[in-house]
Parts: structure tokens; C-alpha cells; sequence
């Protein structure tokens, strides 16, 4: 969840864009952060300086929890991957070793019974 300027919460996944305008109220800087749903969460700030540090500072947060999230679900597609690899080597080794019991048993397949008779 990103806190923008504590007064704000909401997940980086949501984000839009944000913008910063300039308005003529006694606060006539303002910085938007546009969510997907449409709303905008807006602040007002003095000085120019001030919003642009806050922009600064809103978008490393965003930029750092969308690549952590994607960092996370790559980890995640790995790891699954080098489960469904290691499931099929064990179902080829397992038919493997289980031909040569039978070999060695001198056992015969039921397809193989049926076919000699």
C-alpha cells in the first residue's frame, strides 16, 4: 500500500498516473494521483518545490512496489516451473525402474497376456 502524504492509501496496482497542476486558490499547487476506478486523490501544497519532491517521492514508492509485486510473481512462476521439471524427471525415472523390476521379476504385462492368448 502506498501513504500519500498520510492522508491517502491505496495499491500501487490501482495507480492511473499522477499529475501536477497549478491552481489560484491560497494553495495553488496540486498534485493528483489518478486511480484506475476514476476517483483522484488530490493535495494542495504551497510552494512548487514542495509538490514536485512529493511527485518525486510518490512515484519512487509506486515504481518500487509494481517491481517488487512483479519480482514476486516471476519468483513464483520459477519455482513452479522447476516443480512440474522435477515431477515429470520423477514419473521417467519411476517407469524406468519399474520396467526393469518387471524385467528382472520376469513378469508379464496383463496387454501382454491377453495378446499371447
Amino acid at each position: 500500500m502506498i501513504n500519500f502524504n498520510s492522508y491517502y492509501s491505496f495499491p500501487a496496482a490501482e495507480v492511473s498516473y499522477v499529475s501536477a497542476e497549478q491552481g489560484n486558490s491560497d494553495l495553488p499547487y496540486t498534485l493528483t494521483v489518478h486511480l484506475k476506478s476514476g476517483q483522484g486523490l488530490r493535495i494542495n501544497y504551497e510552494n512548487k518545490d514542495m509538490r514536485d519532491r512529493e511527485k518525486q517521492i510518490l512515484v519512487t514508492k509506486i515504481e518500487n512496489e509494481l517491481r517488487s509485486h512483479t519480482d514476486n510473481l516471476d519468483q513464483i512462476s520459477n519455482r513452479v516451473y522447476l516443480v512440474e521439471d522435477c515431477v515429470r524427471r520423477i514419473d521417467k525415472r519411476q517407469l524406468k525402474i519399474w520396467r526393469q523390476l518387471k524385467a528382472l521379476l520376469g513378469l508379464k504385462d496383463e496387454q501382454s497376456i491377453e495378446e499371447s492368448s
